[in-house]
């Protein structure tokens, strides 16, 4: 199928181009169709990454507020790459901003990659697991959108969860199902 596309700038904010864009094809025609481009890609085209962090058998994730739908989800440590930026130095940043880890003996493992919203934004995201050091304390200070309360779980506990996607994020829900149905954990 071809499609006939025309791009629109709209506006931009410090992460993200807005376009809007004109998309045609012998069956169907869309006039305002919205596109957001990352303003920060690598040279694979990655724009962010998510971390599944886990210590023994105990996983690591945030019960988060999402502003935009009003509720509590359940969410990984996630952002986007900064500029010049590899991915492992930003799993890492990420991992210490959001969970508040020491970033000193992370072992951190590439798993995957994912389009977590291939129709609206144009870049992917890149999976690392990271095997942490030590336990994390769970009373971290809350400091962006994103972050939230940090919730330790089982493997078991989480598996049950995710029969219930509506309880996370979509890139966390993806991520969780590569990390533990694609990667190979058996712990």
């Amino acid at each position: 199928m071809k499609y006939f596309k025309k791009k629109k700038f709209v506006f931009s904010n410090k992460v993200y181009k807005v376009y809007r864009n004109e998309i045609k094809s012998k069956d169907f025609y869309v006039k305002d169709y919205l596109s957001i481009d990352p303003k920060n890609k690598n040279k694979q085209g990655f724009t962010g990454v998510t971390i599944v962090p886990s210590f023994r058998n105990e996983f690591y994730l945030m019960r988060a507020f999402s502003p935009i739908i009003n509720k509590f989800l359940l969410s990984l440590p996630q952002g986007f790459v900064e500029k010049k930026e590899s991915l492992f130095i930003s799993a890492r940043r990420e991992l210490c901003e959001e969970l508040g880890v020491d970033k000193k003996n992370i072992l951190f493992s590439y798993i995957n990659t994912i389009y977590p919203f291939s129709s609206l934004i144009n870049g992917k995201m890149a999976i690392f697991s990271a095997q942490l050091n030590k336990k994390i304390l769970t009373k971290k200070k809350i400091s962006e959108i994103g972050e939230g309360k940090i919730q330790i779980f089982t493997k078991k506990k989480l598996q049950l969860l995710l029969k219930k996607p509506i309880k996370f994020d979509m890139i966390t829900f993806s991520s969780l199902m590569h990390f533990f149905y694609n990667s190979g954990y058996d712990n």
